[in-house]
């Protein structure tokens, strides 16, 4: 790397990489996990300059180690070890740079929590603060060989976004393993510390034909048409000419995989295949460009034995091929220094709306963007709508919207994709136009439409709006309007949104609410989707003392947020349980799970919810609470003793009608303070097991009340102030009898009580 120019992109370099790259360490499971020969010492000297590391646990000497695997299969070669043969490496050789691609081993993103934990302190004390950091470059996408040269750049995946790496490029948008790469497909990438800072990354990883012709098929003229679109691409001084400005892709392309059988026979022979094509794109291109990174099986091996066949895998003919290439059209990508200056070009001024969480209203309809159609994650208009979050890009002054929808588990980003679904990693990157009216903007980019009678698309500025439902599906959350890209209109109302905090939307929704007509703020009760599409993980608080701490999920209480997988139905349970029961950690049974919403407007409040509990007694404090700012839910909740009930089973119930749908109500909670205290505690005493489900709270508000004996309703009679009366809670319960009428109150707690005297009954306030 030391004969390539300084001021080249990186992204424009032709990299060999490895897939599967630790394999050449005595990999297990060898023949369906094997894919290298060498090792990564092996590889750093024959010039590889590209990895692909899938780390997770392995037991050494009684101790758990982030290792280097192929996802069951481990090798002995410590993801540590192999960090630090890097980082040596390039203190020798101050000159090299290198990429890393990171994946999963076996934990995924919703797998074993624990060993996620345990994944993510390890890489965090690994990349993030051990002395291999310094080695790390922070990814942009406007990264010069000059900023590479004895660093390494590391794209992580989504497959692990449970993992935090700092310096990292996050990849989204990943290609499915059957999809064709054509010019316009590209993942983001996006810098893991500021996700305003992206670019695009083109890929093509069709890694699993397994003998499929047809995917083999695609496997190859994906590798074509990415490598012949590199190189006839715009140089970027012509561009940044012509265009005024030029933002680098990287590409990433993945000649491995099992092409024509499972396991080492399948990376083998595909090896056989798709080496020989890409040597002979390099040599016979008729105009140069780069290969990007290019990660393959067998490298450094040109012939490799196995169970009695000789593969002919040119592994080391691929890997000469695509460092030779670099000086075959490097010098049409060495950058004018009058048109890019070092570093990341000068950053537009940012809009104000950037980082708050709005909810979006449209202007013509008066709903609010949300999610539900389609896997419950196309985006929609609904009543109620999904919080969203603007980033701004430093780099093009575009945004993209992250929402709270957690489709994909906690730890991947849900943001409004180009297929107008909320739960992409990859994004839309949308521009915020006012629209005349304060707060209120058309949500526009540079897209295509399809006139009337025509059937090819033209470009065309584009505003996402609402419209009736264009797929003709009929979707169980009763969405009728889809979210499109419209041609810009100015002055088209279905165009324009408005945005809302939730403290201005509170305000204007409580200024309707009456007595007789309430309005509903569910929205102000978050997370884990027992709100519709609310995947806020903060908002819950669970308080469980491990007293004997544990490793043993048998041995503590655990939560969970599941939801029906089936199409068109994303309902959410979350539960509160215990898997196992043991008297020697009988202390680590008991739990408290809250969440306090803060802000509401004082006054008068209904709130509903869908409960259940099992094998749980309602009637002992000491085992069971379920309480709404003090006042007792438990009456009337169902219960099951039949055993284990897992969230599944909760869902059954929860949609039967027999039972109610298990949902249970309060009226006439009075909230003084502005705050409204959802609170559960449970302890578990003896070998049971044992939960608690809910789902989908409602919060309506009836206006303020003013405090003292005064009517809120019942009648327009009045009662004398000497007049003995009685005094009933809101349950029937007589609390009072042959009390004046000026004293029934007296000494009770705040709240709503029904006062009747002879013939006249009035529901009063304190």
């Amino acid at each position: 790397m030391k004969y390539l120019p300084d001021d080249v992109f990186a992204a424009h370099v032709s990299i060999p990489g490895s897939h599967d790259t630790a394999t050449g360490h005595n990999v297990t499971l060898a023949s369906s996990s094997k894919a290298q020969e060498k090792t990564l010492d092996e590889q750093l000297a024959g010039g590889i300059r590209a990895f692909d590391f899938r780390p997770d646990l392995k037991t050494i000497n009684g101790e758990k180690v982030l290792n280097c695997n192929h996802g069951l299969a481990s090798t002995d070669l410590t993801f540590k070890d192999a960090m630090q043969k890097l980082a040596d490496y390039l203190a020798a050789h101050p000159s090299e740079f290198m990429a890393i691609h990171m994946f999963r081993g076996n934990t995924k993103n919703d797998g074993n929590a624990d060993s996620r934990a345990e994944i993510s302190r390890q890489i965090n004390e690994i990349l993030n603060e051990g002395e291999i950091t310094e080695y790390i470059v922070d990814y942009n996408p406007y990264l010069k060989v000059k900023d590479m040269r004895g660093k390494i750049v590391i794209f992580r995946r989504d497959a692990i976004a449970y993992a935090d790496i700092h310096k990292a490029g996050n990849l989204g948008g990943w290609p499915g393993d059957a999809d064709l790469w054509v010019a316009g497909c590209a993942a983001t990438a996006t810098n893991a510390s500021d996700m305003g800072m992206y670019g695009k990354i083109r890929v093509t990883d069709v890694s699993s034909p397994k003998g499929d012709a047809t995917k083999l098929e695609t496997e190859k003229q994906s590798i074509i048409n990415l490598f012949n679109y590199n190189c006839t691409e715009v140089r970027p001084n012509e561009a940044a000419r012509t265009n005024g400005s030029y933002k680098p892709e990287w590409t990433m392309m993945f000649t491995s995989g099992e092409g024509t059988a499972s396991g080492q026979k399948g990376y083998l022979g595909n090896a056989e295949i798709t080496h020989p094509l890409l040597i002979d794109l390099i040599n016979n291109a008729e105009q140069s460009g780069p290969t990007g990174i290019v990660l393959s099986d067998w490298v450094l091996v040109d012939s490799h034995e196995y169970s009695g066949t000789t593969y002919n895998t040119r592994g080391a003919a691929v890997v000469t091929a695509i460092i030779e290439n670099n000086f075959k059209y490097i010098g049409e990508f060495i950058l004018d220094d009058e048109l890019f200056t070092d570093g990341i070009p000068e950053i537009p001024e940012a809009n104000p709306i950037s980082g708050n969480e709005y909810y979006f209203r449209n202007v013509a309809t008066g709903q609010f963007l949300s999610c539900g159609a389609d896997w419950g994650t196309r985006s929609v208009i609904a009543d109620q709508g999904l919080r969203i979050t603007p980033l701004y890009s430093r780099l093009d002054g575009n945004y993209m919207l992250n929402t709270t929808m957690r489709q994909h588990g906690e730890y991947v980003p849900n943001i409004l994709g180009p297929d107008m679904y909320v739960d992409n990693s990859a994004f839309q990157a949308v521009n915020f136009v006012p629209a005349g009216a304060p707060d209120t903007y058309y949500l526009t980019y540079n897209g295509s439409v399809t006139d009337e009678g025509s059937e090819t698309p033209r470009d065309a500025v584009v505003a996402l709006a609402p419209e009736r439902n264009v797929t003709g599906n009929t979707y169980t959350d009763g969405s009728k309007y889809l979210i499109v890209p419209l041609e810009f209109t100015e002055g088209d109302t279905r165009l324009q949104w408005e945005l809302l905090t939730e403290e201005k939307l509170l305000a204007a929704l409580a200024t309707e609410a009456t007595k007789e007509k309430g309005v509903d703020l569910s929205f102000m009760i978050h997370g884990n989707k027992v709100r519709a599409n609310d995947g806020d993980n903060n908002s819950w608080v669970l308080t469980n003392e491990l007293v004997k701490p544990t490793s043993s999920n048998s041995y503590k209480i655990r939560t969970e947020c599941w939801g029906s997988n089936e199409w068109y139905d994303k309902d959410q349970v979350f539960r509160v349980f215990n898997s196992g029961y043991s008297a020697s950690y009988a202390d680590n049974y008991a739990w408290t799970l809250s969440q306090t919403v803060n802000g509401l407007p004082n006054g008068i409040y209904n709130v509903s919810v869908q409960a259940l509990a099992a094998n749980t007694p309602l009637d002992n404090d000491d085992e069971f609470t379920f309480t709404v700012n003090g006042i007792d839910m438990r009456q009337g909740m169902h219960t099951e003793e039949n055993g284990t009930i897992d969230c599944a089973a909760a869902l059954a119930k929860f949609r039967d009608e027999s039972l109610g749908f298990c949902r249970i109500k309060r009226e006439n909670i009075i909230i003084e303070d502005g705050k409204l205290e959802i609170k559960a505690t449970g302890n578990v005493p003896e070998n049971l097991k044992r939960a608690f489900f809910f789902d989908n709270f409602g919060l309506s508000y009836f206006g303020r009340v003013e405090t003292g004996l005064e009517s809120v309703g019942l009648t327009d009679k009045t009662i004398g102030s000497d007049t003995p009366v009685e005094v009933y809670s809101l349950s029937g319960i007589m609390l009072r009898q042959s009390t004046p009428f000026t004293d029934a109150l007296e000494g009770l707690e705040s709240g709503i009580y029904i006062v009747r005297a002879a013939n006249i009954c009035m529901k009063v306030a304190k």
